[in-house]
């Protein structure tokens, strides 16, 4: 994780790279974040829609996939502090920016003030992974990196209890694993719990990263549930 987001600095799209790996969230959700949706004394970021390419209508705002990806995001010092000179760069660039629409209000636009063009984003992500010297690995299993973080922070409870990770997310880590080829070894006191999603276990769960320490405490008894429910 570190020698992909060390490869992403100077990127425009560094900030989202940060949240996309240290948060789990989708590609349309991440280009679709308003910065009224992060509450930056809380640092609680809000997903409440998604960035889509409609045929006919072009880039749109539409809703989440389901009412689970509504979800509150607890984001952790490092995250914040990206999105802190993401901005300072945004406000410096919207004075040329041609097409830069004030009532917009997204965290991410394109040079020219409009919404990101999924296509220009993944170029980007191309040329980023080439930097770092990674295997080429599809933008959405970046989203599996938060979840091998996850499992090694909680293994110590699935264990406990006698369970096993299977399924959909054991292929996810598989899956990571063999494209990251280690890469996914997640930053010591920076990584994400369990999505907003259906969590392990079938628990809805808070996304939140781990140097939190409240918060934090609340994702290690969501995960002792969690595990109590596998069998």
């Amino acid at each position: 994780v570190m020698q992909f987001l060390l490869a992403a600095k100077g990127s425009r799209y560094e900030a989202v790279y940060h949240l996309a790996v240290k948060t789990g969230m989708r590609q349309g959700e991440l280009l679709g974040l308003k910065w009224s949706d992060l509450d930056w004394k809380k640092g609680a970021l809000r997903v409440r829609r998604q960035l889509q390419r409609i045929n006919g209508h072009g880039r749109i705002l539409t809703s989440p996939k389901t009412k689970n990806a509504y979800r509150t995001i607890l984001l952790g010092e490092q995250t914040l502090q990206a999105l802190r000179m993401h901005l300072e760069f945004q406000n410096l660039e919207r004075r040329f920016m041609q097409k830069y629409d004030p009532g917009m209000d997204l965290m991410f636009l394109s040079s020219v003030g409009t919404p990101v063009e999924p296509r220009n984003l993944i170029r980007d992500y191309k040329m980023v992974l080439a930097r770092a010297g990674l295997p080429l690995i599809r933008f959405h299993d970046l989203r599996q990196f938060r979840l091998l973080g996850w499992l090694r922070k909680r293994r110590h409870l699935l264990v406990e209890h006698g369970h096993l990770v299977v399924g959909h997310h054991q292929r996810a880590r598989d899956r990571a694993r063999r494209h990251a080829g280690g890469a996914g070894q997640a930053e010591r006191g920076h990584t994400t719990a369990a999505g907003g999603e259906q969590g392990i276990g079938g628990a809805v769960e808070v996304a939140v990263e781990d140097h939190q320490p409240i918060a934090a405490g609340e994702a290690a008894r969501q995960a002792h549930r969690s595990a109590r429910g596998l069998g």
